[in-house]
C-alpha cells in the first residue's frame, strides 16, 4: 500500500548487507513521512448547528487544537450560527467561527484555535453551537489535533 507521504526509494535491496549508509537514509525518509502525519482529524456528525447545545469528543493522546472545520449539509437561511470551543470547561482562544446567515449547502467554515487549546491525553472537547440560526442544519466538524 502506497502512502502520499513516503515513496520508497528502492535501496537498499531485500537481502543487502554491509548497505547502513543507504538504510540511514531510507529511515530518514520514512521518519520525514510520518512526521507529515502527525496531526490526526476527530469527525464529530452534528444534529443540528441551528439548535443550542454541547457534542463532545474524547481525544485519547496529548496534544494541540491546530484546527476547527465544520461543513452544513443544508443551507443557513436564517441567522449566523456561532460555534466555539471548549476544552474541559475552558473556553479555547480561536477565530470567529461561524456559519453566515445565507451560507450554501456545503459550506465549510474554518478557525485556528491559538491559545488555551493544549489537550491531555483523556480530556473531552466540546464543540458548542449557539442555536442563532433557525431551520435545521445537520453537519460534520472536523478537529485537527497534533500530537506534542
Amino acid at each position: 500500500m502506497g502512502s502520499p507521504h513516503y515513496t520508497p526509494s528502492g535501496t537498499p535491496v531485500s537481502g543487502a548487507k554491509g548497505q547502513s549508509s543507504a538504510m540511514r537514509t531510507e529511515f530518514d525518509l520514512i521518519e520525514t513521512g510520518i512526521q507529515v502525519m502527525n496531526a490526526m482529524p476527530f469527525v464529530v456528525t452534528i444534529d443540528d448547528f441551528n439548535t443550542a447545545g454541547s457534542y463532545f469528543v474524547a481525544i485519547p493522546w496529548a496534544g494541540l487544537i491546530v484546527g476547527a472545520y465544520a461543513v452544513n449539509k443544508v443551507a443557513n437561511t436564517s441567522n449566523a450560527t456561532l460555534l466555539t470551543l471548549e476544552l474541559e470547561g475552558n473556553l479555547v482562544t480561536q477565530d470567529a467561527w461561524e456559519f453566515g446567515s445565507s451560507d450554501a449547502v456545503d459550506t465549510v467554515v474554518a478557525s485556528v484555535p491559538t491559545t488555551l487549546n493544549a489537550v491531555v491525553a483523556g480530556d473531552a472537547i466540546e464543540i458548542i453551537t449557539d442555536g442563532g440560526g433557525g431551520s435545521v442544519m445537520p453537519g460534520t466538524v472536523t478537529l485537527l489535533i497534533e500530537r506534542t
